[in-house]
């Protein structure tokens, strides 16, 4: 664009996926800008803005390049919010690790009370929604969204002043479920009270000025038509879609790139299409096609770029649990969380047809605990070492409580 002059200057802007991941600005014809990230698998692009503008900030000209990559794992984990192997560990619901291409059990990764959803961040770091015990006081969970590294899922609050990333408690009673927007800030979903609708609240992304601090609510109790909610999605059209398992739907409201951003949009699947019976957990699959499970089954539908969007098009498989998780997997396999009839865990479909390929990874059965969400990680995770058995990279009390568990429960995974 030329060497600023006469108080001119250069700005220039980095983004990742639409999410802005670093920025300069001086007067020198060349600005250093690096932005340190963990990348999940999978396709990203990455883009470049540059600005020249005059001494009161006018722009003159800009210009932009973009470029598009691809990230191949090199290897994969599957973390899955499930109940521990022996019921004296301090946690009735944390984030257990499996090897991606085995299903068999390695550890804890990160740490919570009660999990509620996981997920990662623009930031590569894992966020984990959770809620004090439902048991009793078994444990606490003083804040509702914590952050832990995302390749060691260790938790270091002085290393980290954004470790607790939503810290107050009270903002979000019933808490329900969580997904980071194509803005790069973090949404909550919060159930309703008995007669009251719930809401969507959204909360600054790691790359704002004040990271986790609330900036509005984003779907309001009069526009949300939901009282209990399942998880949220955005789609691959920027609106927010929310599964209602009271309703037996799926809605859909406009996204933050809308001109009224929030806005109740309407019932995206109809109540009881295709026998949708309490959906929990949904994905939008590169074939442009909404996944549902529901039940024991994973039902398929338009997504909002094909014709009849939301229309049924078909049962893509079974498997024998009720189902309250969905992701997508290596070789475009399909996995399914849930608790199933003598065994609870994660089934895997085969992406094409639809045909279960069993139980992939198992959790021990757990009394009035359900298995909930999951996610494959293809951020390198770093490997356990000897007496590193929940692979935070430290031998320390932690591997010793983890490994009393795996003796007392009867896990033979180390």
């Amino acid at each position: 664009l030329g060497g600023p002059q006469n108080g001119e200057k250069l700005r220039l802007a980095l983004l990742l996926d639409g999410v802005q991941v670093a920025s300069a600005e001086g007067s020198g014809t060349t600005l250093p800008l690096s932005a340190p990230l963990l990348l999940e698998g999978g396709k990203h692009t990455l883009v470049a803005k540059a600005q020249y503008l005059d001494r009161n900030n006018a722009p003159l000209a800009q210009a932009d390049s973009s470029s598009a990559f691809t990230v191949v794992p090199v290897n994969t984990s599957l973390l899955l919010i499930g109940h521990g192997p022996s019921t004296d560990l301090n946690f009735e619901r944390g984030v257990l690790r499996y090897d991606g291409k085995s299903g068999s059990f390695i550890g804890y990764f990160g740490a919570a009370c009660h999990a509620l959803d996981l997920s990662y961040g623009p930031d590569g770091k894992l966020y984990i929604l959770d809620a004090p015990s439902f048991l009793g006081d078994r444990c606490d969970a003083p804040y509702p969204v914590r952050r832990f590294d995302g390749r060691t899922g260790a938790f270091d609050d002085i290393d980290d002043e954004h470790a607790n990333y939503v810290q107050d408690g009270q903002q979000l009673p019933n808490r329900a479920s969580m997904a980071f927007g194509p803005d790069g800030n973090l949404y909550i979903a919060d159930d309703g009270f008995s007669d009251e609708n719930g809401a969507i609240y959204r909360y600054q992304g790691p790359y704002g000025p004040d990271p986790g601090e609330r900036i509005d609510t984003f779907v309001t109790q009069a526009e949300s038509h939901f009282r209990r909610a399942g998880k949220i999605h955005f789609g691959p059209d920027g609106a927010l879609y929310l599964a209602s398992p009271d309703n037996n739907a799926i809605v859909r409201y406009t996204g933050p790139a809308s001109a009224e951003p929030g806005r109740y949009v309407g019932t995206f699947v109809a109540p009881g299409s295709g026998g949708l019976q309490g959906p929990i957990d949904f994905l939008f699959r590169d074939d442009g096609m909404l996944y549902v499970a529901s039940g024991g089954k994973v039902l398929r539908y338009a997504g909002p770029a094909q014709a009849s969007p939301g229309s049924f098009l078909g049962e893509f498989g079974t498997v024998p649990a009720a189902l309250a998780g969905l992701a997508m997997g290596p070789r475009d396999a399909l996995y399914a969380s849930g608790d199933g009839q003598g065994s609870d865990g994660v089934w895997r479909l085969n992406g094409a047809s639809g045909k279960s390929e069993g139980l992939f990874a198992h959790v021990e059965p757990g009394q009035h605990l359900t298995v909930g969400p999951l996610l494959f990680s293809s951020i390198p995770l770093a490997a356990a070492g000897l007496g590193d058995f929940n692979g935070d990279g430290c031998v320390d009390r932690s591997d010793l409580d983890e490994m009393m568990a795996h003796i007392l429960g009867g896990v033979t995974a180390h």
